[in-house]
């Protein structure tokens, strides 16, 4: 279910909008947005990034920004539907971003030539002709091949969002799902000065190409979902977790559950300098947890699955708490 009246409207052009009124809460507006709520479609550097816009974005303090990662053939429409980040975004009223990537033949839709406007925008639709990928490192496609600057687009996206949509470049946040986990891992990697955490989702860290190793300059939070049956992420999943617990600090010993259900296990490593957390959900294939994809073809999953989405906003509004003291 998409929230807010002005997201079922489909994908607004590209017109600049009006500001915002003035905050009448009685403090000072500091704030202007380049753009009203709803899913913009960016034109930027020669690329391509959906903004999406939440109703009631604060006109008297920046928003936290979440950047989502589609995965291998995925556009951007497919994971804003997937993920259902847009119910998250109106609840914390926080900006989001989802990154079109980098295919064989340029595209500015990541979706199938033969797609019209209405079923690209519906994300339905997978492009495994001429994927769109994402520079990871050892993954994925052209994106990879080509090596593609995919943080630089990132940390110029976020510049871009500081200017015109009064976004808080010290609050960033990533997630992502797959190749887009990938990614969103080395967003953590390469651009901890940037991120405050990172949530990658079926994705680990992949060395490889212009990413010869993970070294954040700085601790960085981390919490990172995988199903026991996806192949994408079962084999590395837990070692890659102890990983980020060195990076982060974390005292060289076993992580404690946090969170649990029938087919839910999180652990988190304690004392760490930065957030160190993982989920493991039993019986889960290639899929983001507690989502079906938008075009049908997932399984039923039980109830005791966590909401990926729903889990990751509240380890980012907890970054940020804990930021706050």
């Amino acid at each position: 279910g998409v929230l807010g009246s002005s997201w079922g409207a489909g994908v607004q052009a590209t017109v600049l909008a009006a500001p915002y009124p003035a905050n009448t809460s009685g403090s000072a507006a500091v704030c202007t947005h380049l753009y009203p709520p709803g899913v913009h479609k960016i034109e930027f550097e020669r690329r391509y990034f959906l903004l999406l816009v939440p109703t009631g974005l604060p006109v008297d303090n920046p928003a936290p920004i979440v950047v989502d990662v589609p995965g291998y053939s995925e556009s951007p429409y497919y994971q804003l539907k997937l993920t259902d980040i847009v119910r998250s975004l109106e609840v914390y009223r926080w900006i989001g971003v989802i990154p079109f990537g980098t295919a064989p033949l340029e595209t500015s839709t990541c979706c199938p030539s033969d797609a019209s406007a209405e079923e690209c925008e519906s994300g339905v639709t997978l492009d495994k002709q001429n994927a769109c990928s994402f520079n990871a490192g050892g993954c994925c496609g052209a994106a990879a091949s080509k090596n593609t600057h995919d943080v630089a687009f990132v940390r110029s996206i976020i510049s871009w969002l500081e200017g015109n949509m009064c976004g808080d470049k010290g609050t960033v946040f990533a997630t992502g799902f797959s190749n887009g986990g990938m990614m969103s891992n080395r967003l953590g990697c390469d651009a901890a000065d940037l991120f405050t955490m990172v949530a990658p989702v079926a994705g680990n860290v992949r060395i490889g190409g212009d990413f010869p190793e993970c070294s954040p300059t700085q601790p960085v939070g981390w919490i990172s979902l995988c199903g026991t049956e996806d192949s994408a992420c079962n084999r590395d999943f837990e070692s890659t977790a102890k990983e980020w617990a060195g990076r982060n600090g974390c005292p060289d010993r076993d992580p404690t559950p946090t969170y649990n259900t029938p087919t839910t296990a999180c652990y988190m490593y304690e004392e760490c300098k930065a957030r160190t957390e993982y989920c493991i959900i039993t019986g889960l294939d290639h899929e983001w947890p507690g989502h079906n994809r938008p075009d049908g073809t997932s399984p039923e999953q039980p109830s005791s699955n966590v909401d990926a989405t729903a889990f990751i906003f509240e380890r980012f509004a907890d970054a940020i708490r804990a930021r706050h003291g």
